[in-house]
């Protein structure tokens, strides 16, 4: 849905998918192509494999790019932030001075020094998406499970998105 508000209901976006078969990619390729499906403006150019590092976020890239010598992508989605950085290297790395106006966004949101919040502060993600694991909140969950204690049906997970104006405030 930000990607669609960064784009205005237009645009040809290039998604990179995280390892083929792993439910965090195909939820992630769904949610997105939901989020869209009611925008027929926006063109999905790609839609490339990786792997969940930033390394196979730059090799796909870098292979689609000399392939196609002259694109247009408005936007590069990543399921993970570090994919959406080695997009925009192998980008910044390639001929198109085009693409200088492309928009990148990833999913994790995760802090510290290389963390998707501190690549949104430094302008290298246009946006990135804290999706928690809570592990610590699902191993209890597992345990009342199997101790036969009672345990609520449905668990939220509190997620928010990353945007340049509150990435300073979320690290």
């Amino acid at each position: 849905e930000y990607i669609v508000s960064l784009l205005g209901g237009k645009g040809k976006v290039m998604e990179i998918l995280g390892l083929k078969g792993s439910s965090p990619a195909d939820e992630r390729h769904k949610g997105f192509h939901d989020a869209i499906t009611a925008f027929p403006q926006i063109e999905v150019v790609a839609e490339l494999q990786g792997d969940w590092t930033e390394e196979s976020g730059y090799e796909a890239v870098k292979t689609w790019l000399d392939q196609h010598p002259s694109p247009q992508i408005d936007c590069v989605f990543g399921h993970n932030d570090r994919m959406a950085i080695g997009a925009r290297a192998a980008v910044a790395n390639s001929k198109l001075s085009t693409l200088n106006s492309t928009l990148y966004c990833g999913i994790d949101g995760l802090p510290g020094k290389d963390g998707g919040i501190q690549q949104v502060r430094d302008s290298l993600l246009n946006a990135s998406y804290i999706y928690p694991t809570r592990g610590d909140q699902l191993l209890q969950l597992a345990l009342d499970i199997l101790d036969g204690k009672p345990y609520p049906k449905e668990t939220m997970l509190t997620s928010a998105l990353v945007t340049p104006e509150n990435a300073k405030v979320l690290s």
